[in-house]
């Protein structure tokens, strides 16, 4: 398979681009690039200008804001399908965050200028770029939501339950963190001591927590902090926000 192919493949994986034709998909062909990088990289810094929008085809970038005392604050980490950098690129502004690496990943890249004239032109790549950043900004809200809203036990069981379907659907007892504690502690809003102090509480309750991987006590054990968004994800066919029964 020649590079020229391998590319394609790659942008066709990508949901913002699933559904455009042949011709249009050869047409970002000459402009994208596909490169695959190091757990830390840093892809861009805020406040720097953007020449490039970047699409996650492999792998999970987080996306944060720093202060001068070198504190940050993650507001997304983005993983597979989704799109970096959109809000800086089609205003023409400089990068609102920064974008780093949590893991080896595979980043697809398309010169700004070059997008924003061929969002200009396709009326249906425009719309899923709308739609992607629609999600997007959806799920900016709902963690400030969790953020004020909800209790430390409530952020780390939502986001294992939120792991464990993108991983198996939810079907699968065992959870791999992808990602180090430290980092799911920032992304949750709370310090590592506290992370560490509700794992443990998980582990009163029969969860088995190991290295890299959390093992579910029972293939429900998550169901109590699903919402209306994982639930529509969830493969379990008995699932009480799809339901309205009492059980998952």
């Amino acid at each position: 398979m020649n590079t020229e192919t391998k590319i394609l493949k790659d942008i066709a994986t990508l949901p913002v681009f699933s559904d455009l034709g042949t011709k249009e998909l050869d047409g970002l062909l000459s402009l994208a690039q596909v490169r695959n990088y190091k757990k830390g990289k840093t892809l861009f810094r805020q406040g720097e200008e953007v020449t490039n929008l970047y699409f996650v085809i492999d792998g999970w970038v987080k996306v944060y804001k720093g202060s001068n005392s070198g504190d940050e604050a993650i507001l997304q980490i983005c993983g597979d399908g989704d799109i970096l950098m959109a809000p800086s690129v089609f205003l023409d502004i400089p990068a609102l965050a920064s974008g780093q690496l949590v893991q080896d990943s595979k980043v697809l890249s398309l010169p700004a200028a070059a997008i924003r004239k061929e969002v200009t032109l396709n009326g249906k790549l425009a719309v899923n770029i709308i739609h992607s950043l629609s999600v997007y900004s959806q799920e900016l809200i709902q963690k400030i939501e969790h953020s004020q809203l909800m209790t430390a036990a409530e952020r780390v069981g939502w986001f294992l339950l939120k792991l464990s379907i993108q991983q198996s659907q939810g079907m699968q007892a065992v959870i791999k963190l992808p990602f180090d504690k430290s980092t799911i502690a920032a992304y949750l809003d709370m310090t590592p001591e506290t992370f560490s102090r509700t794992l443990k509480q998980f582990k009163a309750k029969g969860f088995q927590i190991k290295s890299g991987t959390i093992v579910k006590p029972m293939p429900n054990a998550l169901c109590g902090f699903c919402d209306e968004g994982l639930a529509l994800e969830c493969a379990a066919i008995n699932c009480t926000m799809k339901t309205g029964r009492k059980t998952c």
